[in-house]
């Protein structure tokens, strides 16, 4: 991924200019989030004379961590966690000045997230979440948000969002035809050998025997899925799992198998053989048997025409905004204060 896209989809700026005003007057104590100090109000950096405060920054930087690394920034941090996050706080310094540096070029252009988009988001978000309103104030104070450092986050991702899509709106298409790629990178195309299996999950070593002890004396395998399977999608597909690859990545890219649970298929020699030993995941047992073996191919060109058209499609949008992005970066004037490292 080139460094624009990554600028464009890493974490938004936050831009507080309440908390800025009010963190100027009197000698108040850092603020803190998961028990780190955000440090002082001052300027470490500047982009095209716009200021960026420490405290501002480092709020930013913390919950990027917490997003990145799963922390839970509504307790505090361990010794050992706060003492990492203290050492690579400047780490993301550049990353957000260029960020800040896009957004002025969408305020030039008048490019901007509305209120109702921004809401639209975060109702989005709950319902990925299953969230109602108490339980996603609690995910917000988990990740070091408030409701305004959130929203505001929100406002500046779409708004780079929207910058990319208007400047790359005219990219119509790319250098390549779906044609010349496919026949250009055929490797990229091969499927190699796939299985589908059926299998009966079960969460006791007692039932694990049971089945297996039913199976060995003849007993129709749909019947014992039906009997005994925990698996909740037993019922839609009674079992079945595939095609998917050595590596457990279904072909359809809908998801991917557990290791065990690969392993133990692809250890199976014939069609109609079942697992002696089942597999052992966090799932419980499974008892597998091998249904089909597809031999390596390569997928036809009228099948994935249109996805590799897609790719190129987006892949010479993404060429075209890095262009713009090194012209933005170019002209702007970032400066960082004396004793700021720039990693």
């Amino acid at each position: 991924m080139n460094k624009a896209k990554r600028v464009l989809t890493a974490l938004g700026i936050i831009v507080l200019i309440t908390a800025l005003l009010a963190a100027c007057g009197g000698a108040k104590q850092p603020r803190t989030i998961g028990g780190i100090s955000l440090g002082e109000h001052k300027v470490i950096a500047t982009v095209n004379g716009e200021s960026i405060y420490e405290d501002v920054y480092m709020e930013w930087y913390l919950e990027t961590m917490s997003l990145s690394l799963g922390l839970d920034m509504s307790a505090e941090q361990d010794e050992q966690v706060a003492s990492f996050l203290e050492e690579y706080k400047y780490s993301y310094l550049v990353g957000y000045a260029e960020q800040i540096a896009l957004l002025q070029q969408a305020k030039n252009r008048e490019i901007a997230a509305t209120e109702q988009e921004v809401q639209e988001y975060i109702s989005q978000i709950m319902m990925m979440y299953q969230a109602d309103a108490e339980y996603f104030a609690a995910l917000l104070a988990m990740w070091g948000f408030t409701d305004d450092t959130f929203h505001q986050y929100l406002h500046d991702q779409i708004t780079l969002q929207q910058l990319y899509t208007s400047i790359t709106d005219n990219v119509a298409q790319s250098d390549m035809s779906p044609r010349e790629y496919y026949d250009a990178f055929p490797e990229e195309f091969e499927i190699g050998e796939t299985r589908v299996v059926r299998h009966i999950l079960v969460e006791a070593v007692e039932d694990r025997e049971e089945v297996l002890a039913l199976l060995n004396d003849g007993a129709d395998f749909d019947e014992l899925v039906a009997i005994w399977s925990t698996d909740p999608g037993a019922e839609i597909n009674g079992g079945s799992y595939g095609p998917f690859n050595s590596a457990g990545m279904l072909v359809d890219g809908s998801g991917s198998l557990v290791e065990p649970f690969t392993d133990a298929a692809f250890a199976l020699e014939n069609v109609g053989d079942f697992t002696q030993e089942p597999a052992e995941s966090e799932f419980g047992f499974h008892i597998i048997i091998l249904d089909d073996i597809i031999d390596n191919y390569s997928m036809p060109f009228d099948e994935i025409e249109e996805d590799i058209a897609a790719h190129l499609l987006s892949e010479a949008k993404d060429n075209y905004f890095n262009e713009y992005y090194n012209t933005v970066m170019e002209s702007a004037v970032i400066t960082y204060a004396d004793g700021v490292p720039t990693y």
